[in-house]
């Protein structure tokens, strides 16, 4: 009797094995099939990253084809610091011009009204330039109109954003936070990049930081002077760019709550350009 249970035991036993078996093999071609299909869907997504791209490119291709104005640059010739003004060389070239159309140049600084036409010289086939000394504190928008028998057609040239590009070159962040017990927490950062394509400069260190200074001011008046370049925490300069930090807590017991407090930051490089900000309490 006990050879018999054990023999219906063992044969139990197998029977389960191969079962078992069985099934680990069922799930073992599952995984196979899904790392399969997991495969398939990348390559899917990769080919949709590839006609996507593609479309967008031959869309890219298409708008600028349509574009009237097929090439446009400009360079910046001299820039008058003491005039404040910049002379520019701007050129460009069409991609067709209709009988008896006559091309012309106009600009206007931005959010004003009326524009300034200036004459254009051709320079053989559909190529055109115009050389112009702007002022130096404004961005400007410009355009060309091409006017003939059959009315006028128009089209945005380039934007020549000078004011923003000089006032914007030298980076501020300034903060002026309330801490414990009537103190503020004063924290500035100051990010200066000596490299600068655009603008013609002879001698890179006109870029480099000449002063830099923090004032405190309550009620309008002042109430502490900082020399940031003697009194920073750390000031780093490179062939690149020139960074400064500065932090320092100040003690303003008199203060009350609902007066004006601001703290003003003043950078200005050898240029003789300043660059400015402002932080309120916060």
């Amino acid at each position: 009797m006990k050879n018999y249970i054990l023999g219906i035991a063992i044969g139990i036993s197998y029977v389960l094995s191969g079962v078992i078996l069985f099934k680990i093999s069922g799930l073992e071609n599952k995984l196979e099939s899904m790392e399969t299909l997991s495969h398939q869907i990348s390559s899917v997504d990769t080919n949709i990253q590839s006609v996507s791209s593609e479309v967008q490119t031959k869309v890219d291709d298409y708008l600028q084809e349509q574009k009237w104005i097929s090439q446009k640059d400009y360079e910046v010739k001299k820039l008058d610091l003491t005039n404040q003004t910049v002379d520019v060389a701007l050129k460009w070239s069409l991609r067709d011009l209709l009988d008896e159309e006559k091309v012309s140049f106009l600009y206007r600084e931005e959010e004003t009204q009326n524009w300034t036409e200036l004459k254009v010289i051709e320079t053989g086939g559909l190529n055109y330039s115009l050389q112009h000394t702007f002022p130096l504190d404004g961005n400007y928008e410009t355009q060309l109109i091409a006017t003939g028998k059959n009315g006028k057609r128009s089209e945005p040239l380039l934007s020549l954003r000078f004011n923003e590009m000089l006032t914007n070159r030298i980076t501020i962040e300034a903060y002026l936070n309330p801490g414990d017990e009537d103190q503020y927490d004063i924290s500035i950062h100051v990010n200066n990049p000596l490299e600068n394509e655009t603008l013609p400069i002879q001698d890179y260190n006109d870029l480099k930081i000449k002063r830099a200074q923090a004032v405190l001011y309550v009620r309008d008046h002042v109430w502490k002077k900082w020399d940031l370049l003697k009194q920073h925490n750390d000031f780093n300069e490179s062939e690149f760019v020139e960074s400064l930090d500065f932090t320092d807590t100040v003690q303003m017991d008199k203060i009350q709550n609902d007066e004006k407090v601001e703290l003003h930051v003043i950078v200005e490089d050898f240029l003789g350009l300043q660059y400015k900000t402002k932080a309120l309490v916060n």
